[in-house]
């Protein structure tokens, strides 16, 4: 059941959650400064509220929709619009940014592929108050280890910035991503055509549509982003640092080519159906020629054999000792004179 059939009949900001039988929520949350930094688990949302005056950069990252009650608490905490919840809650929220009275909302899809190559994306949104940035994810796991890893290592940019610096930081990783993610899916589009020039292409009807739905998967992600990171350029200073709104260009530039990559995918993408069908036309008419040439040669002989099978008394030959032979050898040199004869036109 998709969200929006959960949801239907319900009045807007009503709090529910899809991931009824997902796992137990996670939240941690990393704080860190200059000098500092520290992370931990914890065992409530209410242990990250006392961390908003604190003075540092606060990452707070939850994993599961399943508690409904963590959602509520934010809106009480810090008066977060329900239908911003709403939005974080829906797994086809469409990419994009907004900012409100005190803080902003982001959306984007996290791209990646599963162990049997298949892509998969997940949804993720950004709250960005103050100096707290909170993550929210459906699944346990993500591609941003690396931030993490900077943020721990002491001397780093990302330790000298604010939590805006850090939404940048988390949407620049998963726009790198989406780069790896274009390459293998280019590389498996470019395999399947090798396996539909050099087979049957039976086998390849499947992996086409898997790809062409892939390629549609990877345009609904990115161009909607393209636009998001676009608003953030125009948002307000009071969201986005002068310092950081440099790095903010160079991510735009980096979506563009992006999405010109994704485009040129998804052509390759429906062009592989092309090439299937242009293909199987091709087997098709091969087979045809060689049957027809076949019967080519066999119209003669039948000929032959049909006059010689009618009972008549009278035939030529009929009575000659090498009769048999003469007629045989007959048809063995019409039928190499009518091969030469093709094979000399380049018919096959």
């Amino acid at each position: 059941m998709t969200f929006a059939a959960k949801k239907m009949g319900l009045p807007p900001g009503t709090i529910i959650s899809l991931a009824d039988d997902s796992g137990p929520v996670r939240i941690s949350y990393i704080k860190y400064s200059e000098n500092t930094c520290s992370e931990a688990l914890c065992g409530s949302i209410e242990e990250v509220f006392l961390l908003k005056d604190s003075g540092e950069t606060v990452w707070v990252n939850v994993e599961g929709t399943s508690d409904i009650s963590i959602f509520e608490k934010i809106v009480e905490a810090f008066g977060v619009d329900r239908l911003v919840v709403e939005d974080i809650l829906d797994y086809d929220t469409r990419p994009r940014f907004e900012v409100y009275d005190g803080y902003a909302f982001a959306a984007a899809k996290m791209l990646y592929r599963e162990p049997g190559g298949y892509v998969l994306e997940e949804h993720v949104s950004f709250l960005l108050i103050s100096n707290m940035l909170f993550t929210f994810q459906f699944k346990h796991g993500d591609v941003f280890d690396k931030v993490r890893d900077r943020i721990r290592s002491a001397g780093g940019r990302i330790r000298l910035r604010k939590a805006d610096y850090l939404l940048y930081a988390l949407l620049d990783v998963m726009v790198d991503n989406y780069f790896w993610v274009l390459d293998l899916v280019e590389g498996n589009i470019v395999r399947t055509e090798d396996e539909i020039l050099g087979s049957s292409g039976k086998e390849s009807l499947g992996s086409i549509r898997r790809l062409k739905k892939e390629a549609l998967l990877l345009r609904k992600a990115i161009f909607p982003l393209k636009e998001a990171i676009f608003l953030m350029l125009h948002a307000e200073e009071k969201v986005f640092e002068k310092r950081t709104l440099k790095y903010l260009k160079e991510l735009h530039e980096h979506i563009v080519q992006v999405a010109e990559n994704t485009e040129n995918v998804r052509d390759m993408a429906n062009g592989l159906m092309d090439v299937h069908i242009s293909t199987s036309n091709t087997r098709l008419g091969n087979i045809t020629k060689v049957l027809t040439i076949v019967s080519a040669v066999f119209i003669p002989l039948n000929l032959l054999a049909g006059i010689y099978g009618m009972n008549f008394e009278v035939l030529p030959l009929k009575d000659h000792p090498y009769g048999f032979l003469i007629v045989i050898m007959s048809m063995i040199l019409i039928a190499s004179v009518l091969f030469l004869y093709f094979r000399f036109k380049k018919w096959f």
